[in-house]
């Protein structure tokens, strides 16, 4: 995997090893995680960003679809109830 810095390392968090007395060592190393991180829960964010469009842009096309059948159920029911008086009316004449 390709890191932000163009190098091939993994995302894991280093640890100090046996060098946890240096100061400069620690330092370094707290930087780097810091920036693993950072860049972690920006992908996150993004992912989540594009989900929650994603979801948005579903629920939109469903509330579509749902008032075409809603229309189309209410002018079916129109249809049918005028088929019943037409049929009522032929009956009696």
């Amino acid at each position: 995997m390709v890191n932000y810095n163009g190098s091939r390392d993994s995302d894991e968090l280093k640890s100090y090893g046996g060098l946890g007395h240096m100061v400069e060592y620690r330092k370094a190393v707290d930087e780097g995680n810091a920036n693993t991180l950072m860049h972690a829960q920006f992908d996150l964010i993004k992912r989540q960003r594009k989900e929650i469009f994603e979801e948005s842009k579903y629920r939109e096309e469903n509330k579509k679809a749902t008032r075409f059948s809603t229309r189309l159920l209410i002018a079916s029911i129109i249809i049918s109830i005028v088929s019943l008086i037409v049929s009522i009316i032929s009956l009696y004449k």
